[in-house]
């Protein structure tokens, strides 16, 4: 018997995590093969709220330094002590002022990272250029013509105290802040002409849901700007509250310098590359020369860069597909295969559906996977960022003064206000007398805004490395 029937079909936000997860979001998207942009690797898969568009963390400083010597005067003398002489037992070395020292005490041991040999600091006096004078003597009576030059470095290895002395002098330490500020994002989609609108269909749960796929694009188009930004993106000096900004919207009225009512200032955030060339290990293969080959060597200039930084020893290496062959080259050309493995890998209790190549070498474990962000054309694909390894620690986290754990990469953002997204990360606003879900205005169109206010924070950037494989 004949019926008439009426199928229901819902509107769903591009930015549903329903479409995210369901194979038909892929198919629409995988002609471009950009959908792998709306992943940063999930390296900065935690977020916490800003409450303010610039946010700070603070950051200890070493507790164990070395002093360069270089352009210090060292002469050595004899020393007479209750009538004993110890012939050259006597150093003294005036410190530049841009090595000025602050840390050296008497009753120091200072050590010779050329020799290796130490010294037991007997004085130090500091001028009015603020850079040390440093006395120190010979503790096995040996003589110190040789055990400090002026290219070496001094590092302070121990403390000696005295019978029946009182304590010595105290010493403190800084702290150093960090700071990123959050960079507004939006993406507008306005489709003109209903006619000619792709729309796409899932079922879900028995219902029927569409969305179009010009939006689809869109939202991706958005988070892989957003993506390329906390990868390669600088911070600006402008903030919001600037009152004559240096960065101000073109798109705003009332653009002017002059302007300081509606002055429309830009910030930018803070990428990973900046934090690591600012404050992490930035390195080039092949001493100076990146034509795309890699040595043991090479990885031996980053790791002794970290370790001196103190790093941990569990890395993620993420690369495009270019840099990871020119380490496939490498390992596989070795007579130890027992050095490379390949399997999904686990981190903070999640199973990363990757291939990776494990590789154990001097101290260090090093995961490699491939990053599509670093090899599309458009983006960093033939950047310097996209022709490095960009070495980042494998849990993602870094040890406070508290014995605690935080991320080591996250995500700032200021939750949206728009009632129609589904998510607080990314905002939707619609217009227009097409717009399906808020109809307004007589404009023939549906007009979508998406957006979203969001800024990189790293911890522990002196951790992670840069290193430039490609020409």
């Amino acid at each position: 018997m004949a019926a008439l029937q009426t199928v229901s079909k819902q509107y769903v936000s591009a930015l549903d995590p329903m479409l995210d997860t369901r194979e038909i979001n892929k198919k629409v998207t995988d002609i471009a093969n950009e959908g792998f942009l709306t992943d940063i690797l999930g390296l900065a898969d935690r977020q916490e709220v800003a409450t303010q568009p610039v946010y700070y963390n603070w950051v200890n400083e070493s507790l164990f330094k070395t002093i360069s010597l270089s352009g210090s005067t060292i002469t050595v003398a004899n020393v007479t002590v209750s009538g004993n002489t110890v012939t050259n037992g006597q150093v003294t070395i005036v410190l530049t002022a841009a090595n000025a020292g602050g840390i050296v005490r008497p009753g120091d041991v200072i050590m010779s990272d050329t020799t290796g040999k130490t010294a037991y600091v007997h004085s130090v006096t500091t001028t009015t250029n603020a850079n040390d004078t440093i006395i120190a003597y010979s503790p096995d009576g040996v003589a110190l013509t040789s055990k400090f030059t002026t290219s070496d470095n001094v590092r302070i290895i121990s403390y000696a105290s005295g019978q029946g002395s009182v304590g010595p002098q105290s010493v403190t330490f800084g702290l150093t802040k960090f700071y990123n500020k959050l960079q507004y994002f939006v993406e507008p989609s306005k489709i003109t002409n209903t006619q000619l609108v792709s729309t796409v269909e899932a079922e879900f749960n028995g219902s029927i849901y569409y969305t179009t796929k010009t939006h689809i694009e869109q939202k991706l188009r958005l988070k892989g700007l957003v993506n390329t930004q906390l990868i390669a993106g600088e911070m600006s000096t402008t903030n919001y509250g600037d009152s004559a900004p240096f960065l101000q919207d073109p798109n705003g009225t009332g653009y002017a310098l002059t302007d300081s009512t509606n002055n429309y200032a830009v910030q930018t955030t803070r990428g990973l590359y900046s934090y690591i060339k600012s404050y992490g290990v930035t390195a080039t293969a092949n001493s100076g020369t990146a034509n795309g080959t890699v040595t043991l060597a090479d990885l031996a200039v980053v790791m002794d860069a970290l370790t001196a930084n103190r790093a941990p020893t569990d890395f993620l290496v993420v690369a495009n597909k270019a840099t990871l062959r020119a380490h496939d080259n490498l390992f596989k050309a070795l007579g130890s295969s027992g050095a490379i493995s390949s399997a999904r890998f686990e981190v903070n209790g999640k199973t990363i559906d990757y291939t990776t190549t494990d590789v154990t070498y001097g101290g260090y474990n090093l995961k490699y996977m491939f990053m599509p962000l670093l090899d599309n054309p458009g983006l960093l694909g033939g950047t310097p960022i996209g022709k490095s390894t960009h070495w980042i620690p494998l849990d993602k986290m870094v040890k406070t003064l508290d014995e605690q754990y935080q991320p080591a990469i996250k995500l700032r953002y200021t939750p949206s206000q728009s009632k129609l997204t589904t998510n607080q990360l990314i905002g939707e606003s619609e217009f227009g007398s097409l717009a399906p879900r808020t109809p307004s205005g007589r404009e023939q169109v549906w007009g979508l805004d998406m957006s979203t206010q969001q800024g990189l924070e790293v911890l522990g950037a002196q951790f992670m490395a840069s290193h430039r494989i490609l020409a």
